[in-house]
């Protein structure tokens, strides 16, 4: 677990409390990162926006009961994962059209890398569609965000073993679907 520095104990029991601007503060300083979970997860910038919108939403209702014992990153990134796996459920259910992904630009790199970079980042997107939940959630975790396994699994609700155990699963997968792209 992190250790919480003054500042931001001082500023959970005041959003505890109900100060919105005390959340609002606390929020800036994960919601890029929550963003991008949200964005590997659901492989759409826009449902990515909606399922980030939602898990603040609960955090917010939630934060009273919000306790200094566990890490708050860790707390938001479990409600975020929560939020995105219940959204791709729905949208199982409603299929709709996939988003387009957005341009994540590669300072120093040629036109030429850039466009080889972002073919691999749609084939990986589509492969990480094709993992089961645990499986995506947990690289996602782990591999996109460098989250330790430790705190993979504290933000899932499971043990470090199920998490490498997800983790060698999605590997194994990753390697067989994006094998021949990466042969190429």
């Amino acid at each position: 677990m992190r250790i919480v520095d003054e500042a931001e104990r001082e500023l959970i029991l005041r959003a505890r409390q109900g100060e919105t601007w005390a959340f609002e503060r606390l929020i800036r300083r994960y919601d890029r990162r929550l963003l991008s979970v949200a964005l590997d997860l659901t492989g759409d910038l826009g449902e990515a926006q909606d399922v980030l919108q939602d898990a603040l939403l609960a955090a917010y209702r939630a934060f009273p009961r919000f306790r200094l014992e566990s890490d708050l990153f860790t707390w938001l990134y479990r409600i975020t994962v929560n939020r995105a796996r219940r959204y791709r459920q729905r949208r199982r259910r409603w299929p709709e059209q996939p988003g387009e992904l957005p341009d994540r630009p590669t300072p120093g790199v040629g036109p030429e890398e850039q466009v080889l970079g972002e073919e691999l980042e749609r084939q990986l997107v589509q492969a990480l569609s094709e993992l089961s939940g645990q499986e995506r959630a947990a690289f996602v975790l782990c591999h996109r965000q460098g989250l330790a396994v430790a705190q993979a699994a504290a933000a899932l609700s499971c043990t470090e073993g199920s998490v490498k155990s997800y983790l060698f699963r999605a590997r194994e997968k990753l390697k067989r679907l994006l094998g021949p792209y990466l042969e190429a």
